[in-house]
């Protein structure tokens, strides 16, 4: 958002003010996603592929990515970018503090902050405060929960232009389980191993979840871990509140994460950038939902299945990008696609499976 900020001349001579607990401080994080086009970021971007790699116990699918690449960002490039480029702008004030409650008073929004009311025109939130959870009893609630390894071996074991975005030969007793494997160079990867279920794992689980495929799929020798990384995303198809008054809810406290997947560097990109453009305008933001009533229900059906394990999770990803081309993948969970340009999806998936879950969700 500020990044963007910095780039549009409305807001030159606006002061702007970001509270952040951490600053550079920021514990290791990646994010990683596709797009097609560079943006602002691409001056940080870690690592790109352009080819991707589905391994299941049955099938590996090798396949290129054109016309989108796959990228990392590390927090912390990103974060050091962002503050070098503010410096240049002195109505620009960083506040390493907590904020402790967000809320609007007449025309104005306030923070507080150590007791104290911090006011402001426009509050541009990105914490998701616990009164947001488990208040829609009819909705789903999963976690998409990893711990990563960035790891360099003694020898050459990676084939540094392609993303393994999911390798399910681990075992699928706590959920849908999978491991991401992310080449940087022919000895360095990030390994992370993923779930998605309702309940949180322990650090031993993860552990040994990680051990075993290191040692037993990648095999490469001794190593050394640089990193590590643990999160947990929420995927929910919870009513997120855009907007309240002066204050606009950004990122997962806006509804940005894709609640089939987890993704949300993107969906955050897009609306950072529309939020900027109707900010510009200097009258009432007019903000309709990014995601589309249709994704909605395509979203809450996966979540649906996944929670109620009709299917196995990794029976529908596999057969999702097997019998379909990336690209048009990545269309349909960017929210870009036509209707009409979703029915070769619908039909890599079992009708059995998906309509009733789809007609269960309509009618909720």
């Amino acid at each position: 958002m500020l990044m963007r900020m910095m780039k549009h001349p409305f807001y030159f001579n606006k002061k702007i003010l970001i509270i952040d607990p951490l600053m550079q401080e920021q514990p290791s994080k990646t994010w990683c996603f596709w797009e097609k086009q560079e943006d602002i970021f691409e001056p940080v971007v870690f690592h790109r592929w352009e080819q991707i790699e589905i391994v299941s116990a049955e099938l590996k699918l090798q396949k290129p990515l054109f016309p989108y690449k796959y990228k990392m960002i590390r927090s912390r490039d990103l974060f050091h970018h962002v503050k070098t480029a503010s410096a240049a702008f002195s109505d620009i004030h960083w506040l390493q503090a907590n904020v402790t409650a967000i809320d609007n008073e007449g025309p104005l929004a306030f923070a507080l902050v150590n007791g104290e009311k911090i006011y402001c025109s426009t509050l541009l939130n990105s914490v998701t405060y616990s009164d947001y959870w488990k208040q829609q009893p009819e909705r789903h609630y999963l976690w998409q929960h990893f711990k990563g390894r960035m790891i360099e071996a003694e020898k050459p074991v990676f084939q540094d232009h392609i993303a393994r975005l999911m390798d399910f030969r681990t075992k699928q007793e706590s959920g849908t389980c999978f491991v991401y494997v992310l080449p940087v160079s022919p000895r360095k990867a990030l390994v992370e191993f993923t779930v998605f279920s309702e309940a949180l794992l322990s650090q031993e689980q993860y552990d040994l979840a990680l051990d075993e495929y290191i040692e037993n799929i990648l095999q490469p020798g001794s190593y050394s871990v640089l990193e590590t990384e643990t999160g947990a995303i929420p995927m929910t198809n919870h009513r997120f509140c855009r907007q309240s008054g002066n204050i606009l809810h950004i990122g997962t406290a806006g509804g940005d994460t894709k609640a089939s997947t987890g993704y949300t560097f993107r969906f955050i990109q897009k609306t950072t950038a529309r939020i900027v453009a109707e900010l510009a305008k200097e009258g009432d933001v007019s903000l309709t939902p990014w995601f589309k009533a249709r994704f909605n229900l395509y979203d809450s059906t996966l979540l649906r299945i996944l929670r109620h394990e009709t299917m196995p999770g990794d029976q529908i990803f596999t057969r999702l990008f097997k019998k379909n081309p990336p690209a048009r993948v990545f269309r349909f969970l960017d929210n870009e696609t036509s209707l009409a340009a979703d029915l070769p999806i619908f039909s890599s998936l079992p009708v059995s499976v998906f309509l009733p879950a789809f007609c269960k969700e309509l009618f909720l």
